[in-house]
């Protein structure tokens, strides 16, 4: 006997789609006392249960699109959260009953609630992804033991130091080399092992928090599902099969369920004014529109969508339609609006922003912008946040800026300003002395530094004198006119370990500072330093 649950006493007054309980259930020949049975719920899809990999049920169900997974057995993949392909099972039952098996058949076609489903899916993205984040952190661990076992052997010899063909260490040397060349080549694979993990884990949990938990996803999906619903309402007044009409039945009802959850979420939301749709009363012909970046111009404003024209439309080019997923903001009467809910600011503001953040981008992309530009956005930074244009990117980092957002409006446009005064020739020192008043201004909205930089002159010490408390200034280095100050290394220090004596190598000490980064230098190496007080 089949066993089945009936989904419409469950899910009754919850749409129109309600049949009688003995359409609901397949006619499937089953054995219930059979040691293999094939089961699907919509918690656990269709499987396999009761078999070995041995006892040749797996090459009879891989031939019908089963497979043996490590988590669970002998699955269909694709099948979880679906309704049961009767047609498959009933002839995977047959093709396992010819082979001489007796095979049971348990089929309940509940599906579960869309909030459960959905929490169930960011659990397996979360377990997968704390999986591979445990992988690689082995992976990151072989590739330091293998470094640390590289740089032993390597230091075991004399720096530099050539293989003595005609001495009798000669052969130890070549096997040590090549030791330590092994041990770097598995270093490097591990390396790049880890890496490919973390990036993996980081796929999971952005396309579980992208793909399903982002609103404009959730609007997306609500489209789809209402073109599903009227295509399966469709399929359910014009079945001739009752098996059909059972199937759009049961498809109709899980999606009115699923429309209602997506619903109630993106309430939730416009409740807490996190995220407010745009819609057909937002927008009338002559407005600008936010589509990706750029602002297009409304033609006509449809029921379900706007249709707009890009900037450098040619002549006679015909809008095109974009859906209110795709909306991000309006632009009427010199206002822009960047949420349907949102205080307006000047447009002559926000283009101000967008600039600045562009100019940003360019000059922290290896590849895009010129020196000159980057030189400017770089200047621009520390004259906005009070600092030398010679300051070190750590002093920058130290000083937070605005954390609310007209704060930082406005400062992109102090600071978009002294760029094109720099790009205009403007000496720095005439720039600081014209915009003193207003970084005064906007320092004073700022949450306080994590640390400045002392007055005055700092002293020289060596890596082994410094003090937890002793604020780096930068490093020296040799250069053609002498010694130059690198400030490659810059902050406050946290901890200055012992010394690791790496033989010819000479001794090393690591530096670590309070923002966490760490620095291996020799001993003998020279800091400016600012002493605590």
């Amino acid at each position: 006997m089949t066993e089945h649950t009936d989904a419409s006493d469950n899910l009754a007054g919850r749409s129109p789609y309600r049949l009688p309980a003995e359409m609901y259930a397949p006619q499937l020949p089953s054995d219930d006392d059979a040691p293999l049975a094939i089961a699907h719920d919509h918690h656990h899809g269709t499987r396999l249960e009761g078999g070995c990999r041995d006892d040749g049920t797996l090459p009879i169900a891989e031939r019908h699109g089963l497979a043996w997974r490590r988590d669970c057995g002998v699955h269909l993949s694709g099948s979880r959260d679906s309704f049961a392909d009767l047609s498959l099972i009933t002839a995977l039952a047959a093709d396992l009953r010819a082979a001489g098996h007796r095979v049971a058949v348990h089929i309940d076609d509940l599906w579960r609630p869309a909030h459960a489903r959905q929490d169930d899916r960011a659990a397996r993205a979360g377990a997968r992804a704390a999986r591979l984040e445990y992988r690689a952190g082995l992976a990151a661990g072989c590739a330091a033991t293998a470094y640390a076992a590289e740089r032993d052997i390597r230091d075991g010899w004399p720096l530099g130091q050539p293989i003595l063909t005609d001495h009798h260490s000669a052969p130890r040397h070549r096997r040590a080399l090549a030791r330590a060349d092994a041990h770097r080549e598995k270093a490097a694979a591990e390396s790049e092992y880890a890496a490919y993990l973390t990036g993996r884990a980081a796929a999971a949990r952005r396309t579980e928090a992208d793909a399903h938990g982002h609103p404009r996803a959730l609007m997306r999906r609500l489209d789809t599902l209402t073109a599903d619903l009227r295509r399966w309402e469709h399929v359910a007044e014009t079945a001739t099969t009752p098996a059909r009409q059972r199937r759009a039945a049961l498809e109709a009802e899980r999606i009115h369920e699923d429309i209602a959850h997506q619903q109630a979420v993106l309430a939730e939301l416009a409740a807490r004014d996190e995220f407010v749709a745009w819609s057909r009363e937002d927008f009338r012909p002559g407005d600008l529109a936010n589509i990706g970046g750029l602002w297009c111009h409304v033609a006509r404003v449809n029921r379900a969508s706007i249709s707009v024209l890009r900037p450098d439309a040619y002549p006679g080019e015909k809008a095109r339609p974009v859906r209110w997923d795709a909306v991000h903001g309006r632009r009427r009467d010199g206002q822009q609006h960047d949420t349907p809910t949102g205080t307006p600011w000047p447009v002559a503001h926000a283009v101000a922003v967008d600039r600045w953040q562009r100019l940003q981008a360019r000059a922290d992309s290896t590849s895009r912008g010129t020196a000159d530009e980057a030189r400017h956005v770089a200047a621009a930074r520390r004259i906005a946040a009070g600092l030398p244009v010679t300051a070190a990117a750590a002093e920058l980092a130290a000083r937070p800026g605005p954390d609310h957002i007209d704060g930082q409006r406005t400062a992109a446009r102090l600071t978009l300003e002294i760029f094109d005064r720099l790009a205009a020739g403007d000496t720095p020192a005439d720039v600081t002395a014209a915009v003193a008043d207003s970084v005064a201004a906007l320092r004073a909205l700022c949450p306080p530094p994590a640390w400045t930089m002392p007055d005055g002159q700092p002293i020289d010490r060596r890596i082994d004198q410094l003090q937890p408390g002793d604020i780096i200034a930068g490093i020296w280095e040799r250069g053609y006119s002498g010694r130059i100050l690198a400030r490659t290394v810059c902050g406050p220090v946290a901890d200055v370990s012992t010394a690791r004596d790496r033989r010819e190598s000479g001794t090393w000490h690591t530096i670590t500072l309070s923002a966490g980064e760490q620095y291996d230098h020799q001993s003998h190496i020279w800091f400016a330093v600012h002493p605590r007080p």
